[in-house]
C-alpha cells in the first residue's frame, strides 16, 4: 500500500519530532528536574536515527519496520523518563500508534499499540 520511501520519511519525522520535544523540556522551564544531559543525548541519537531513516528508508524490509517503530517507542518513553514530564509525554505515545495503524496491519498496529499502552502506565 505505501512504499518504503512514505515509511521512512514519516518515522523520520515522528523520530526528529520526538527530538525537538525532548530539547524543548531543556530549554523551557519545567517544574520537574530534567536530566539535561542524558536528554540531549537522547535527542543527539534520535535525530540521527531519523537521518539515518532518511537516507536508508527504501532498503529497509517489512519487519524491521517493526523494530524501528519499537525503537520510537522505547526513544519516547526514555524521553518521558528523563525529563519527569509524565503528562505531557504521554500524547507522544499516540504517534507511533498512529503510524502503525497507517502503515500496518490491524492485528500488528494493536500490537503496538498494546505496547505503547504498557509505556504509559508505566511512566
Amino acid at each position: 500500500m505505501f512504499d518504503s520511501r512514505t515509511k521512512a520519511r514519516s518515522l523520520a519525522f515522528l523520530f526528529i519530532a520526538g527530538a525537538v520535544a525532548g530539547l524543548l523540556a531543556v530549554v523551557l522551564p519545567v517544574e520537574a528536574p530534567v536530566a539535561e544531559g542524558t536528554v540531549l543525548a537522547v535527542a543527539a541519537l534520535t535525530v540521527t536515527l531519523g537521518l539515518a531513516l532518511l537516507r536508508f528508508g527504501a532498503r529497509i524490509s517489512d519487519p524491521l519496520w517493526h523494530v524501528a517503530l519499537a525503537v520510537a517507542t522505547i526513544v519516547l518513553s526514555l524521553m518521558v523518563h528523563f525529563t519527569h514530564q509524565t503528562t505531557l509525554y504521554a500524547l507522544l505515545y499516540m504517534w507511533p500508534a498512529l503510524y502503525a495503524f497507517i502503515f500496518f496491519s490491524t492485528p500488528a498496529a494493536l500490537a503496538h499499540l498494546a505496547t505503547s499502552a504498557r509505556r504509559t502506565r508505566r511512566s
